[in-house]
């Protein structure tokens, strides 16, 4: 399988709040901050393994523990979101941890494969703790992380 997909550049991690043009930064972290102040760590559990795109290999994690936070982020950022990254926001939020990316479209079989392959790996119900919000920004080469800010205790 490793000719048909590369690893995810970034740590493994679950997005939150999807990317956005930050022109200051300092704003933009001041807002994080103020939401993880008051976010309790909670813990999901990874799901099946699907394609999100013809390319883009993930594993669904469960939504309800992180509404919360999501919706928080979500509005808290608002005035630095740029027109697609409404198409992930509030209910249409799909958590997620992206495995990694193919650089060309693959057929049934190698994706039925690839998938087959993802799920005898992982092991079922494993649960992740989400105690940490690492924020990151865009850069022309991908993303860059910025801080790691931990959720209220």
């Amino acid at each position: 399988m490793k000719e048909l997909i590369r690893p995810s550049p970034a740590e493994m991690h679950i997005t939150l709040k999807a990317p956005q043009e930050i022109d200051d930064v300092s704003k933009w972290l001041n807002l994080v901050k103020s939401v993880c102040a008051s976010a309790r760590p909670t813990s999901v559990t990874l799901s099946t393994p699907t394609l999100i795109n013809p390319v883009t290999l993930v594993v669904d994690v469960t939504r309800e523990p992180l509404l919360e936070i999501h919706g928080a982020l979500a509005n808290a950022l608002a005035p630095f979101n740029i027109g697609s990254v409404q198409l992930f926001e509030h209910e249409l939020f799909r958590p997620h941890v992206t495995l990694g990316r193919s650089s060309r479209f693959l057929s049934d079989a190698q994706r039925r494969r690839l998938l087959e392959a993802t799920t005898e790996l992982l092991p079922d119900g494993l649960a992740l703790d989400v105690d940490v919000i690492r924020c990151y920004q865009r850069v022309e080469t991908g993303y860059v992380a910025l801080v790691d800010i931990a959720l209220a205790q």
